[in-house]
């Protein structure tokens, strides 16, 4: 495995302790995010890819009760400045 990229592992770790941190750091959720902000990450990453297919970003389904709410995104490679990370929401 080249030095630059993060293990599926490793994302998980960054995913479910950025959801943490942002979930305990907004003083009021916004309207209709209710449920994204007391889901869970589930460790069942779906690979995004370059077109060399290097992997690119892991997303990392937000589930509450089994339905799923979001995605955190996590780079899977440290050319993007680990860790990289975002978070979508299915309106």
């Amino acid at each position: 495995m080249p030095n630059d990229e993060i293990t599926p592992k490793k994302a998980f770790v960054f995913a479910n302790l950025f959801l943490t941190l942002t979930q305990r750091s907004l003083s009021a959720v916004p309207s209709g995010l209710e449920n994204l902000f007391i889901g869970e990450v589930v460790n069942e990453p779906t690979k995004i890819v370059d077109l060399n297919e290097r992997d690119l970003f892991y997303d990392y389904p937000v589930a509450l009760n089994g339905n799923r709410l979001g995605t955190v995104r996590v780079a899977a490679t440290k050319l993007l400045r680990n860790p990289w990370v975002s978070i979508h929401n299915f309106l």
